[in-house]
């Protein structure tokens, strides 16, 4: 396992040498986001070739032995030290109009234009929407995906297909999942109902196209706008999900997020819209690391308050919201 004090201290060696270092992989995110979101069984470093010399050395003479892989190649090699803390090394040339060339291929010269801080440093890194577009083209893994959805919260990027594909919360009765725009007619079944659209303060729609077009402009843009899918029946029977930084309707403190949720009106007062809300929690907990979460709620909607109370969330305000009577709930997260 490498750690932010080892990370640290790895990025201070190549500094003491005047080796300008560039971040990639885990760290390279952690970096970005500003915390440390999971456990790293390695650091992934770019230098470019002039530096592979001299940092070759370092490594040798700091401690560091190759490590020979199935994928080690001139352009990329992992080195171990005696305490298990293993650098993946990447070297990268630039061309004539400075962007950078690694193994083969020529990238932008703005891909390395990132910065982040791990612990005290700051350090360069690769940019948040190159990030996302690197986690494609080989299979996913949990960190990977979960990688991703740190930096699209973030930094509002758009889910790549293949990470909404592959993200999914499960519940006991329910998948929550990215919407889909052949489930129109699933949310027309049940957004067309005047006591549900009354209770969220949204419109109430009418006719299939018109929730297609939702689903299109207003649901899939927002990385956390997810469909409760009953399992029992494979069917979207509500939403529930994270309001888009900015559009909050009451001001959030510092790293903490807005949820929203309904679900259609056969299914109230069965206990699965708490279910999802449970769910959600524990994933803004353990992969997006927020402080809080909010919910603002009409005050004459007593079901969906109950569901904020149920999951642990207690009331802070009363306010107006565009003339409705609200009120405004908080859940801490620490």
């Amino acid at each position: 396992m490498l750690r932010e004090s080892d990370a640290v201290e790895i990025i201070l060696l190549f500094r003491s040498k005047g080796i300008q270092i560039y971040l990639d992989g885990g760290w390279g995110v952690d970096a970005l986001v500003g915390f440390e979101s999971r456990c790293h069984n390695d650091i992934d470093i770019f230098i470019e070739k002039q530096d592979k010399e001299c940092s070759i050395k370092l490594l040798k003479d700091t401690g560091y032995s190759e490590t020979v892989m199935e994928y080690t190649t001139p352009e990329h090699t992992v080195w171990r030290d005696g305490n298990a803390r293993i650098i993946d090394l990447h070297i990268f040339s630039r061309n004539s109009e400075g962007d950078f060339v690694f193994e083969s291929e020529t990238f932008p010269k703005e891909v390395f234009t990132g910065k982040g801080r791990i612990g005290h440093l700051e350090v360069n890194c690769i940019t948040p929407e190159w990030q996302v577009r690197f986690h494609s083209g080989y299979k996913l893994d949990d960190n990977d995906i979960k990688d991703v959805l740190l930096l699209c919260d973030k930094f509002n990027l758009a889910l790549t297909d293949e990470i909404a594909q592959n993200f999914n919360i499960d519940t006991n009765r329910l998948t929550l999942r990215r919407w889909r725009e052949n489930d129109a007619e699933a949310l027309y079944k049940y957004a067309s109902d005047g006591r549900v659209s009354e209770m969220a303060l949204w419109p109430r729609h009418t006719s299939v196209d018109m929730s297609r077009e939702v689903i299109k402009d207003f649901f899939q843009p927002n990385p956390f706008t997810l469909a409760m899918v009953l399992k029992e029946t494979n069917e979207p029977i509500g939403c529930i999900g994270l309001v888009p930084a900015g559009a909050e309707h009451y001001k959030p403190f510092a790293s903490e997020r807005e949820v929203g949720y309904w679900i259609g009106f056969p299914y109230w007062g069965k206990g699965l819209t708490s279910e999802a809300l449970a769910a959600l929690i524990s994933f803004c907990r353990g992969s997006l690391h927020l402080d809080s979460l909010l919910i603002t709620i009409d005050a004459n909607n007593l079901a969906s308050q109950r569901v904020a109370e149920k999951c642990g969330f207690q009331q802070i305000a009363d306010y107006n919201c565009n003339g409705v009577d609200c009120r405004a709930y908080r859940l801490s997260l620490k």
